[in-house]
């Protein structure tokens, strides 16, 4: 299962929900067996919003025989055959 929540950020371009994202402070209690159950809830209705940093990455990220640290590094965007701004 996971646990999603509406999308406020720049990424509602791409989808109406997100998952859920847990602070690291947050984690602990999240996994602690003994936790009580409003407990959790309260972390998942006070989760903050995070801010995604979004920019091009390389088409290598495609390929199956690719797998590398520069895979999500960013690059410069493709020439989508002349559609610069296909996704803007």
């Amino acid at each position: 299962m996971i646990i999603t929540k509406p999308s406020k950020s720049k990424l509602m371009h791409f989808s109406e929900r997100l998952p859920l994202i847990l602070p690291v402070k947050d984690e602990k209690t999240w996994l602690d067996p003994k936790a009580e159950e409003k407990e959790l809830l309260n972390l998942i209705s006070h989760n903050p919003d995070i801010e995604f940093e979004m920019y091009s990455i390389s088409s290598r990220i495609n390929s199956l025989n690719e797998n590398d640290a520069g895979l999500t590094k960013p690059t410069p965007p493709a020439d989508q055959f002349g559609n610069l701004s296909l996704f803007d």
